[in-house]
């Protein structure tokens, strides 16, 4: 008798839970993940990348055309991407990418992000109905913000916080990554940085005599290399714009002969400083050292406030 007391027990169980309703299972299963709303100055921001045309050689999914903006997202400071969007090439020296000086003109407006928003309704996007009303003036604090961020930049635009810009900045500074490309990033990082290395030593012995020259002609080369390709971060006379002061005693990455050379070859591409080594040769990386060497103690105008180390 006992043994069959415990497939008689299962058997009992199987037609009890067989005979239930099979409630939520339909909702759990099919229903679609919750909407991750954007804010309204990021809704603003897609709205102005989608009408540029950006999509066309940039994605935010997995599928990219030309170049991928997957990492994009915090990798550089805001004002690298208003020095990229004003000046391409200034920041960003190979890319292909136009101009939109519409961007530092053009404002942000209730009617359209009205438009926008009942836009986004019909694609899905389940804001509630009196999203409108307090829209705009979740779009202007979050402006504000960032504009006084790029202001201590001395970045310098009238009513810079109703600009589409800063819209445009902030929808690229929310795009997703994956882990996946940041590990394949370090892996290729590992072999730049070897490779680097070696050209920062091949490229030594023509280097330095132009860095370590104080030769008015040395210097004059230099400077109009820096003039051609530095300021539009570093400022005409190296005051510091989006890029630190270069004029004061301070330095981020070493004030020596051999870290600025490392700097100027290698870039700083997590604050959107360009690698030059493969755009300048190797005695015009020494002329530009050779110039920045000249601007110390020089206090031009509008300097902007040290930062780093006191070498």
């Amino acid at each position: 008798m006992k043994k069959f007391l415990l497939p008689s027990i299962i058997c009992i169980f199987l037609i009890f839970t067989a005979s239930r309703p099979r409630e939520n299972v339909k909702e759990v299963t099919l229903s679609p993940q919750k909407d991750s709303l954007k804010s309204a100055l990021v809704l603003y921001g897609e709205h102005i990348f989608l009408r540029e045309g950006c999509g066309k050689c940039h994605s935010e999914g997995n599928s990219y055309i030309f170049v991928s903006l997957e990492g994009i997202a915090n990798k550089y400071p805001n004002a690298w991407h208003y020095a990229h969007l004003q000046n391409p090439q200034s920041a960003s020296p190979y890319s292909s990418m136009r101009p939109y000086p519409n961007l530092f003109t053009q404002e942000m407006n209730k009617k359209t992000l009205k438009e926008i928003i009942e836009a986004a309704r019909k694609k899905g996007r389940n804001y509630p109905k009196n999203f409108e009303e307090t829209a705009i003036n979740q779009l202007f604090v979050q402006s504000s913000l960032l504009a006084k961020e790029l202001e201590e930049n001395n970045i310098k635009n009238p009513s810079l916080e109703k600009k589409e810009v800063i819209a445009v900045i902030a929808y690229l500074q929310q795009l997703p990554s994956r882990e996946e490309r940041w590990r394949a990033d370090s892996i290729e990082k590992a072999k730049n940085d070897f490779a680097e290395a070696l050209l920062f030593e091949t490229n030594k012995k023509i280097v330095m005599p132009f860095a370590l020259s104080n030769h008015k002609d040395t210097i004059e080369m230099g400077k109009t290399i820096f003039e051609r390709s530095c300021t539009p971060c570093h400022g005409k006379k190296g005051e510091g714009l989006v890029g630190p002061n270069l004029t004061d005693a301070y330095w981020l990455h070493g004030g020596k002969v051999e870290d600025l050379l490392n700097t100027v070859q290698k870039g700083v591409v997590e604050k959107g400083m360009p690698a030059w080594k493969n755009v300048l040769s190797a005695s015009d990386m020494g002329k530009v050292v050779c110039y920045v060497r000249s601007l110390k103690g020089s206090t031009p105008e509008n300097a902007k406030e040290p930062q780093g180390v006191k070498e």
